[in-house]
């Protein structure tokens, strides 16, 4: 499956007011960091996921083959000491802005504390976006939001 969306920056919290529903997200890397493919290990509420992702295809937005799995909690908390770099805490949002566009606003508690990303996903890399007003500036192409580079960095994102 190809996976396409972008990436902003939170600039304030009237996104609070859309929220459809929320869950806690605990998740980390078992591939070394330069390989291809990344293999990340998920807890999602009550639910365990592997993802496998592939590098993206275009040069300006993240569009990239993703497969994700369910598989037994147990079988990501068992693993979880094996993570290379840090393990990645955040709050997912699902939200529902004046658009009627659904976004995931994820509030990190770890490893960037008060880090809150928004993403939209895409039906195609031509889709439009309109911005609610609480979206700022777009960060799809800076790496150092990339979930997988700051678990695998020694710096925390200061915003």
């Amino acid at each position: 499956m190809l996976e396409i969306e972008k990436k902003y920056l939170v600039q304030n919290e009237s996104w609070r007011d859309q929220i459809l529903d929320h869950k806690k997200i605990v998740q980390f890397y078992i591939s070394p960091k330069d390989s291809i493919p990344t293999i990340r290990l998920r807890t999602k509420g009550n639910k365990g996921y592997i993802t496998i992702k592939y590098p993206s295809v275009s040069a300006n937005i993240l569009a990239r083959p993703e497969y994700e799995y369910e598989i037994p909690l147990s079988d990501v908390e068992a693993q979880k000491p094996s993570a290379i770099g840090r393990v990645i805490e955040k709050t997912r949002h699902k939200v529902r802005d004046e658009f009627g566009q659904i976004w995931d606003v994820d509030e990190f508690t770890s490893p960037s504390p008060g880090l809150v990303l928004a993403e939209i996903e895409l039906t195609d890399e031509a889709e439009h976006v309109k911005l609610p007003a609480w979206a700022g500036s777009e960060v799809t192409a800076d790496k150092r939001f990339s979930n997988q580079v700051m678990s695998y960095s020694e710096e925390m994102l200061f915003i």
